[in-house]
């Protein structure tokens, strides 16, 4: 048989192969990783001599609520009569309800008020929800002289808030864009009743625009000698709330004797009392809110607004006096006085009688300084008090400048938390910034700071910060002051865009540095090595563009390594230049922002920032791409400028860039690259990679060759073959419908019916035999003999075919022989058939009467040398069988249709199929050479001239494996038989149709296509986390759609019952995975050359008899 032998150098030949390739890819393999996961570390420009950066310090936007106004502005007021009644008051006749939203847990209602547009206000709140009930983002302000409302709604904290269950009662206030308050005109412009009105209902249909149901009222600096027209605001604004089902605070100052609190507590549903600024930036320097002065300040209220109402707001900042030149203190966040008491080397402490943290210190200019603090421990003893005095809640003034030791319990109550809790002072979320430029490097990272404390009673009477806390310090580097600029590009290298913009700089005379994407650089190794080759400087931008903040460290390690090694690879060089991906164009301020840019940092990289930002990733237009360089340049005076050269369609950029480099060539501005600006050579930024990392290298560059022209022959492969499977679905569809077409003309006549010799071969089929020989007696062709040849059966067989031959002694016969195998009971048929037509029918097929007169009619045309029919499963009673199913209507009998025309079917099936013995024995009959002996006769026979046609009417029933064991048996010998027929008749490939349709149609799609299938699959998968996915994902579908088409129009021709249909496309996601394995299982048998029998199937008898038949 072929393949068989009995020595056994083929398959220890291959299993060698094997080995050697597993064992070189396994050391490429660890080769590789090892060198991405490696710490790589550059010699990075840290080893350089830079110019030393000048100190600056990047002051986070404070916005502060001020509660008092400079001596000048408003005169003091007395406080109002006992007797005041409002002119409105009698009109309405009511007081409003407490705030409807209860204390959690029994502890203080919690509040912050957020500064939308700051950046660090809104992390704050991010990281902090979990401790608050309530939030008050500053949304709206009025507009000066004007009914109108200011928005500035952020939808994506309106969603964190609902998302978290938080409640947004949005703070509206009468400041002007610069900040300003302005009291008189929102005073004089509420004094007209109509315009009252109007911003009444302004205010609570703004409200429902974005969902609230609240308001913060905040109006300051308003003369109390006139604010008639603000209370009738706020008893009307109340009343109409109150018909809406929605609900007004308001915020009230400490200790103004002109505010009647008793009157405001009735109105609203809830008081914001501001109990801050004893001391303010107008006035003298001094305590911000001393203890006692705190104490005394709540507990006053306490009587004049209504407890359950009341929520006293804490600041949490910093004042700076300049106490010798009488000017307004300067605001601070808590960072900012930590930063500057430890560049001082001042010792923090609280003061003894105000409780309130204090530093002094004197600057450049031996001007001395006052710095007074809200930190923890202010607000421990100022939440203490509020608890003490019951009132409702607590809030932050404001987010953004607190101590970050305040979340430890702000939110909790502090009966069962020890103050000791505030001995560790966090470390702060500021950046300090020394130096110049958009270049940056970590140079030290945060670290706590501890505060000794004594307690008093639960409240803390004195704290000394023995060690001050710190946030990240990065220095600055790469200003230059004169017009030098940098032209930078994110996310390449693209195949259409890169090429176009390196045009556009050589024309120009100008070198740029390219921030790639390793996952492009794969794509497109020869674009990376053209920009180095024109000069241009090679960055690092990670390799899959992820956002460094919401990935683990071991992550954005390995994104640097990755893109290191492959620039290593692909250059033969080093990068020292580093990009984090989003948000380039502006400095980090997080400290989750540059724990991961420290990370960049330690391996030795410079991480390269970009102030000018192009925006040109919004696809603006041409000239707003140029005006936001031109406009940024002039502002900043900033020196990098960063566009993008992939990530998108980027035609505008290289529209834009053709404008933008004469333009500011004309202005005076001078091009150069990052070396330039840093004043070192280029060979530093990019050196030659070290004789260690050479070593690696090799690896790199073998598997980058592989991932580079592996993946493009991957590529190739699949689009060809996806091509070739489209082709054969339309080339054979065409010769479908010629076939059909000609399959017409046979007539249901026995207008020739020769004598015909049926052949059954039978090996232990007792379980089927008497089914089968009783549909052929039931036959309405009149004229065969039916000749059962008995292969050793050791079953019952023999007496059931006995039983026919004693009741039709002169129809069938039996002969027994010595178990043989198929090939050898069918040539004995041969021999003991009594007719030039013979039958060959299995021993579980199931014949329709009219089937034995549709195969014969071919045979009138003498040319005519075998008849090939209609094999159909009977047996559907799984989804393993429907597949069946659809595989016999799809593929068997659809080619036999294609093939009939070119004489070139592959396989006549024993199941069914009809020979002039002749013929048969011209060729030497069945072989034994093949587990397939039935295709291996088939081709024979084309290879010595025989005509063979398709009988689509010549219908037949066989028993199709219900398990998947039992099908893996039959397809394995199936398999294996081809494989062997296909070595056999190797010789006539490309000659006639046998040679350049059939043979090559079994080679490239039953071997070859099986084989590459799981790549073709692994191909669609890795797709999904490249660029290409859509292309591959356009020939997968287009593959699918043609796949269904032929089949529905397999099904159409064949009559067959469409509920199979669905099963088409799930039969190629999970059908064919079964095919895989069965044809690598053949290829292995064949290599390993051992003999392989039958591996007869156990019947069941599971087809039933159709009617027609009965």
């Amino acid at each position: 048989m072929i393949f068989e032998s009995e020595n056994k150098k083929r398959w220890k030949t291959a299993i060698i192969i094997f080995i050697m390739l597993v064992l070189s890819g396994l050391v490429l393999t660890f080769c590789t990783a090892y060198s991405i996961f490696e710490s790589v570390r550059i010699p990075g420009i840290s080893k350089l001599t830079l110019p030393k950066g000048i100190y600056i310090t990047r002051t986070i936007k404070s916005i502060q609520k001020s509660t008092r106004e400079t001596a000048s502005s408003v005169s003091k007021a007395t406080h109002r009569p006992v007797n005041y009644i409002w002119k409105h008051k009698e009109k309405y006749n009511f007081s409003a309800s407490a705030f409807p939203i209860s204390e959690s847990k029994g502890r203080l209602l919690t509040s912050a008020f957020v500064v939308s547009d700051d950046d660090r206000s809104v992390n704050d709140l991010k990281h902090n929800l979990k401790n608050l009930d309530i939030v008050l983002p500053d949304y709206f302000s009025f507009v000066k002289g004007k009914v109108e409302i200011n928005e500035n709604v952020r939808m994506d904290i309106q969603s964190m808030l609902k998302q978290n269950h938080v409640m947004i009662i949005p703070r509206i206030s009468n400041t002007d864009e610069t900040g300003n308050w302005f009291g008189k005109e929102f005073i004089d412009l509420i004094g007209n009743d109509d315009n009252r009105a109007s911003l009444e209902e302004l205010i609570i249909n703004t409200l429902k625009k974005y969902g609230l149901r609240a308001i913060n009222i905040d109006v300051e600096n308003i003369s109390d000698q006139n604010n008639d027209p603000y209370l009738d605001f706020l008893d009307e604004l109340s009343y109409k709330m109150q018909k809406n089902n929605m609900y007004l605070t308001v915020d009230v100052p400490v200790n103004d004797p002109g505010m009647d609190y008793e009157e405001i507590g009735k109105i609203a549903n809830m008081v914001y009392v501001m109990a801050y600024d004893e001391n303010y930036e107008g006035g003298t320097p001094g305590p911000i809110a001393e203890k006692a002065w705190f104490e005394d300040a709540i507990e006053t209220l306490k009587a004049r607004i209504p407890v359950d109402k009341t929520v006293v707001i804490t600041g949490q900042y910093a004042y700076d006096w300049n106490t010798g030149t009488g000017k307004p203190a300067k605001s601070l966040s808590f960072d900012e006085a930590m930063m500057i008491a430890r560049d001082v080397g001042a010792e923090v402490e609280t003061d003894n009688s105000a409780v309130n943290s204090t530093f002094e210190y004197e600057d450049d200019n031996k001007q001395k300084h006052q710095v007074w603090i809200l930190d923890g421990i202010s607000l421990w003893n100022q939440q203490m008090e509020t608890e003490k005095v019951g009132a409702k809640g607590i809030a932050l003034w404001r987010l953004g400048l607190e101590d970050p030791s305040v979340w430890r319990f702000f939110g909790s109550s502090l009966k069962n938390i020890s103050p000791k809790i505030l001995s560790e002072a966090d470390f702060l979320e500021t950046v300090n910034f020394e130096g110049r430029g958009e270049i940056l490097k970590v140079i030290a990272s945060p670290h706590k700071g501890s505060r000794l404390l004594t307690t008093d009673n639960g409240y803390i009477d004195y704290a000394n910060y023995n060690k001050t806390p710190s946030g990240y310090e990065v220095q600055q580097f790469g200003h230059c002051s004169s017009n030098k600029i940098a032209l930078t590009f994110d996310d390449g290298p693209d195949p259409v865009y890169t090429p176009q913009i390196l045009d556009v700089l050589k024309k120009n005379g100008v070198t740029a540095t390219f921030f790639v994407v390793g996952q492009q650089a794969l794509n497109n190794p020869n674009l990376l090595k053209l920009e180095v080759k024109k000069g241009n400087l090679i960055g690092n931008h990670t390799y899959y563009h992820p956002n460094l903040t919401k990935i683990p460290p071991s992550r954005i390690a390995l994104e640097l390594n990755a893109t290191q090694r492959l620039i290593q690879a692909i250059t033969g060089k080093d990068t020292t230049l580093f990009r984090p991906p989003y948000d380039t164009d502006s400095t980090p301020q997080f400290p989750n922002e540059l724990s991961a840019l420290r990370i960049a940092e330690a391996k030795g990289y410079a991480i390269v920032c970009a102030d000018i930002d192009s925006e040109d990733y919004l696809k603006p237009g041409v000239n707003k791409i140029v005006n936001n360089v031109v406009t940024q340049l002039k502002q900043s005076g900033s020196n990098i400028i960063v566009m993008h050269d992939a990530g998108g369609n980027r035609t505008q950029t290289v529209k834009a860039l053709k404008k933008l480099i004469p333009l500011l060539k004309s202005e005076g501005y001078q091009f150069v690259n990052l070396d330039g600006l840093l004043g070192v050579p280029k060979t530093a930024l990019m050196p030659k990679i070290s004789f260690k990392d050479t070593i690696m290298v090799v690896s790199d560059r073998i598997a980058t060759w592989l991932l580079i022209y592996g993946w493009d022959f991957i590529m190739i492969l699949f689009f060809l073959t996806t091509v070739i499977s489209v082709f054969r679905i339309i080339f054979l569809g065409f010769f479908v419908l010629r076939s059909h077409k000609k399959n017409l003309k046979y007539i249901k006549y026995a207008d020739f019916q020769p004598f015909v010799s049926i052949l059954i071969p039978a090996y232990n089929e007792g379980d089927v035999i008497g089914k089968t020989i009783s549909t052929v007696l039931k036959s309405n062709y009149e004229n065969f003999e039916v000749i059962v040849i008995n292969d050793g059966s050791t079953d019952n067989t023999s007496e059931i075919v006995d039983k026919f031959v004693h009741s039709n002694p002169k129809i069938v016969r039996q002969i027994i022989k010595t178990n043989g195998g198929k090939y050898s009971a069918l040539n004995l048929g041969l021999q003991e058939a009594r007719s030039e037509y013979v039958v060959t029918i299995d021993a579980d097929t199931i014949i329709l009467p009219d089937t034995l007169s549709y195969l014969m009619l071919p045979f009138r045309d003498e040319d005519i040398d075998a008849v090939c029919g209609n094999v159909q499963v009977g047996n559907v009673k799984n989804i393993l069988t429907g597949f069946q199913t659809v595989e016999y209507i799809t593929t068997q009998n659809y080619d036999r249709r294609a093939f009939d025309s070119l004489n070139c079917i592959g396989v006549v099936p024993g199941a069914t199929g009809a020979w002039k013995k002749s013929k048969v024995i011209e060729v030497g009959g069945y072989s034994g050479e093949t587990l397939t002996e039935d295709a291996d006769l088939t081709l024979t026979m084309l290879e010595h001239g025989a005509r063979i046609v398709y009988m689509p009417y010549a219908k037949s029933i066989t028993e199709a494996p219900e398990t998947v064991k039992a099908l893996s048996r039959q397809r394995f010998r199936w398999s294996y038989g081809t494989l062997q027929t296909l070595f056999k008749h190797r010789k006539s490939f490309f000659k006639g149709s046998l040679g350049l349709v059939a043979l090559p149609n079994i080679f490239i799609f039953q071997l070859v296509f099986p084989v590459l299938s799981p790549i073709g699959d692994l191909v669609f998968i890795l797709s999904l986390f490249r660029g290409d996915f859509k292309a591959i994902f356009a020939g997968y579908v287009l593959f699918l759609l043609m796949d269904l088409a032929g089949s529905i129009m397999a099904f159409t021709i064949e009559k067959a019952p469409l509920k199979y249909l669905m099963l088409v496309l799930i039969q190629r996601f999970f059908y064919r995975q079964f095919m895989y394995v069965i044809t690598f299982k053949s290829i292995i048998a064949a290599m390993k050359g051992r003999r392989h029998g039958w591996n007869k199937l156990n019947r069941t008898s599971s087809v039933a008899i159709p009617p027609l038949v009965k």
